[in-house]
């Protein structure tokens, strides 16, 4: 809400299918007055596929990487019920064994589990991401690196006065927002202009 405070944005939440975020987005919906867009988080299907891959393909790894591409693809261009179904024909087709079908098994299930949000070929058709990567690793290289170390105690206030500065340093604003700070400060409690370095020498 106070990114848009106006209600004027597109809102959109991109998740892994955990039940307790999902909760807490339907509650916010109707409580901010706002439609919001669920995209399901792609990165777990291409795991379980080349999971699959090499159950299914243990001779030939040369024939590993195209099988997962194909279905990959097929997954982007919004046809990933079909590769469930597919994943789970090939299966009985083929008789595997428990350990071999498992990651396909985990694929199809995945596909099904989440179907109403996993929208990847919409959701890149409106430049929308449908990777929770980049928020992983910005959690941890932002957050956990610095707030995880050895013997920390933080309180939430001190807690989020850290992150900001850390935030500030790793995009290479900080010296921007000190020198700000300083001027803030500066005109606090010297109102008028500023006192040229030749003039203190004069005074």
């Amino acid at each position: 809400m106070r990114r848009d405070p106006q209600q004027q944005l597109r809102w959109v939440v991109l998740t892994d299918g955990q039940k307790a975020l999902l909760r807490q987005v339907a509650a916010a919906a109707p409580r901010d007055k706002v439609e919001i867009v669920v995209v399901q988080d792609c990165i777990p299907v291409p795991e379980s596929l080349w999971q699959a891959a090499d159950a299914r393909h243990r001779d030939d790894a040369g024939d590993r990487e195209p099988w997962v591409m194909d279905r990959a693809t097929a997954i982007r261009a919004g046809r990933a019920q079909d590769l469930a179904v597919g994943l789970r024909r090939a299966a009985t087709r083929k008789p595997l064994r428990h350990s071999a079908r498992k990651p396909g098994d985990k694929a199809a299930d995945d596909i099904d589990n989440h179907q109403a949000r996993r929208q990847d070929d919409r959701a890149l058709a409106q430049g929308l991401p449908i990777a929770t990567g980049v928020i992983d690793g910005a959690c941890r290289h932002l957050v956990k690196d610095r707030m995880a170390i050895t013997g920390a105690r933080w309180g939430l206030d001190r807690a989020e006065a850290i992150l900001k500065l850390r935030s500030l340093k790793l995009s290479g604003d900080l010296p921007a927002d000190l020198a700000l700070h300083c001027e803030q400060a500066r005109q606090r409690n010297d109102p008028g202009p500023p006192i040229l370095r030749t003039e203190r020498a004069a005074a």
